[in-house]
């Protein structure tokens, strides 16, 4: 799409070596970093000089972790609409989660939240006011009471 971009990918999973030829394939080595294991401390300098995490999940993720993590950064997200992508984001700007799992649509996303990124404030606003502790606890027996 004639975008400059610079793109890194945290972990050493099953996809890794595929990745790896596609990128030389592309001739993509310059712009596209495999990372390889992480270390959290590591990652969270990863994501907070990230201008955007991008989370292409296409089964089940079931609590939407990375994408919180992301968030509580200070860094927006552009996620599929996938397992807890549709929640999390949902409920803090449904337009950065993309309308369908393809790339096709991924990309579309990016290109319309990098016009309009919400701030670092506002992403650790969202994650303070519906995923700490406390809130999680009382939502927790609020449930288990409830059954």
């Amino acid at each position: 799409r004639g975008v400059n971009f610079s793109l890194e990918v945290a972990g050493k999973g099953a996809l890794y070596g595929d990745l790896q030829k596609k990128i030389e394939s592309l001739s993509l080595q310059d712009c596209c970093k495999l990372l390889g294991f992480v270390s959290n401390e590591d990652l969270i300098y990863k994501l907070q000089a990230a201008t955007l995490s991008v989370v292409p999940t296409v089964g089940l993720e079931g609590f939407g972790l990375v994408t919180i993590e992301s968030l509580a950064c200070g860094t927006p997200v552009v996620a599929t609409p996938s397992s807890a992508n549709v929640e999390v984001l949902g409920r803090f700007n449904a337009s950065m989660l993309a309308s369908q799992v393809s790339a096709e649509s991924l990309a579309d996303t990016i290109e319309s939240v990098l016009q309009r990124l919400p701030s670092s404030s506002e992403c650790v606003s969202h994650v303070r006011r519906l995923y700490n502790g406390d809130v999680f606890i009382k939502n927790y027996l609020q449930y288990v009471e409830g059954s």
